[in-house]
């Protein structure tokens, strides 16, 4: 009997410890995403928006473009901010060597930033929208034109052929106040304060409404693109302290549809940007007695908000179950912001009032398990067109085979091989530079090729 009682308590024994291994398991996996803070710099202006390429961060900081080195994430440092008279630019773009901004002035100027230590204007254009309420948002570009948004005075279309001449192309009036812009081929998605707007800019002299959808409640600013689904970032209301993200099914953009909203982004979600399965939103400060027709007379720096802002992140790999997983709230007001994975590092470079916030997305898996699992194969370059140099980024699914090797060739029209990328890591995100060395100007196609998944795309060397 003593054999048998002691072999019934090793018997539960060993099941107690199995419970409490699965139990720390199950604590492992479920263990929710975070932001840590890895850096930060002080901007002299007030940090509306930012683009890093490379090592470099260009930031519209409103009296100037304020450029930082984040070579060191841990330590950026400003290497230049040159201010011009009038200069209150918001919104930034850029293509090869060349910035685009989007200004308060009804104003789009071109910059040099060739030398980022030493940046001048190279030319700019008025928008002709005189005597109309300007408070300019995004920009975005395709080939040589630029899409603006200028608020309720819609949108502008500027040819940007010769940058030291840009020349206005014209105007469209879009029905509500175009807040984002975002081109994808020839369509145009518009965040329209109460709508999306998708239009035809195949011809940009005259572009034409494909289909729109209504949303929720209104001032919906924030736009961007991942498969056929747009994601679309608003207030809930000028009452509410907590903002939404819808995903709008676009896979006929005659008939767009939301198919999910969530609507606990705390504060006024502003600027949104994609990676994977993520989107990063930055949301500003909520202050309860906003004017809603002036709300740029809240001081970022010197007002009290109610709810404080900062970045959100929303795991979007099932559209049509959005779910908010990580929040940090940044010093100040959170405006643009820009991702990018470096050297197995999910990066987050927030503009924020005053300064550059470098923050990290840290989930389980980030080298490859759940959490940032691609379903898609994506291959994307940037700049393109370019000059002297373009970074290839690839997303691939997981890759179960050890034997499998990614690749990325680059060909020319004649079908010759120019540059090739081989072996590559397996990772789901990675991205090579692509710097051709004594190739003459013009088309050259990337191909990726996994073994299961080849894609391929077109590029454009400029001289």
């Amino acid at each position: 009997m003593f054999f048998a009682k002691g072999g019934i308590i090793k018997k539960y024994s060993v099941i107690v410890l199995l419970s409490l291994v699965l139990l720390c398991l199950s604590a492992l996996f479920s263990q929710p995403d975070t932001i840590v803070r890895v850096g930060a710099c002080k901007t002299p202006g007030c940090a509306w928006n930012i683009i890093v390429v490379d090592t470099i961060a260009y930031i519209a900081d409103y009296g100037a473009i304020t450029v930082i080195n984040v070579s060191a994430p841990s330590n950026p440092v400003m290497i230049s901010s040159t201010p011009w008279r009038d200069f209150d630019a918001i919104g930034i773009t850029i293509q090869d060597t060349i910035a685009y901004t989007n200004e308060m002035r009804d104003y789009s100027c071109t910059v040099s930033i060739a030398n980022p230590h030493s940046l001048y204007k190279i030319g700019g254009c008025r928008l002709s929208h005189p005597g109309q309420f300007w408070y300019p948002s995004d920009i975005c570009i395709k080939d040589t034109i630029i899409y603006l948004a200028v608020s309720q005075a819609g949108l502008s279309m500027v040819n940007i052929a010769n940058p030291s001449s840009p020349e206005t192309l014209g105007t469209y009036d879009t029905p509500g106040s175009a807040l984002d812009v975002i081109v994808r081929d020839s369509f145009l998605f518009v965040a329209d304060f109460d709508s999306l707007l998708i239009l035809n800019v195949s011809n940009p002299i005259s572009p034409y409404q494909l289909g729109a959808v209504d949303l929720p409640t209104s001032c919906w600013w924030g736009i961007n693109i991942s498969g056929n689904y747009v994601f679309i970032t608003g207030q809930s209301n000028w009452g509410g302290c907590s903002g939404r993200l819808s995903a709008v099914d676009i896979s006929n953009p005659t008939s767009p549809y939301i198919v999910n909203t969530i609507e606990n982004i705390r504060g006024d979600p502003l600027d949104i940007q994609i990676l994977g399965n993520y989107a990063y939103i930055t949301a500003c400060d909520y202050y309860e007695k906003i004017d809603k027709n002036q709300p740029w007379r809240i001081s970022c720096k010197t007002d009290t908000p109610l709810v404080q802002g900062g970045l959100r992140i929303v795991n979007i790999s099932n559209p049509d179950s959005l779910s908010l997983v990580a929040s940090y709230d940044t010093p100040f007001d959170a405006r643009g912001l820009f991702v990018i994975d470096k050297a197995g590092d999910r990066l987050i470079f927030v503009a924020d009032c005053d300064s550059l916030q470098i923050l990290k997305h840290i989930g389980i898996g980030i080298e490859g398990n759940a959490k940032f699992k691609v379903q898609n194969a994506k291959l994307e370059m940037y700049p393109n067109p370019f000059i002297s140099l373009t970074t290839i980024s690839y997303q691939i699914p997981e890759i179960r085979s050890q034997r499998s090797e990614v690749r990325i060739q680059i060909y020319d029209v004649a079908g010759r091989i120019v540059k090739e990328f081989n072996p590559l890591t397996t990772k789901p995100f990675n991205q090579v530079v692509w710097r051709p060395e004594k190739l003459p100007r013009g088309i050259y196609f990337a191909k990726l090729n996994t073994g299961t998944y080849k894609l391929t795309q077109k590029l454009i060397l400029l001289h």
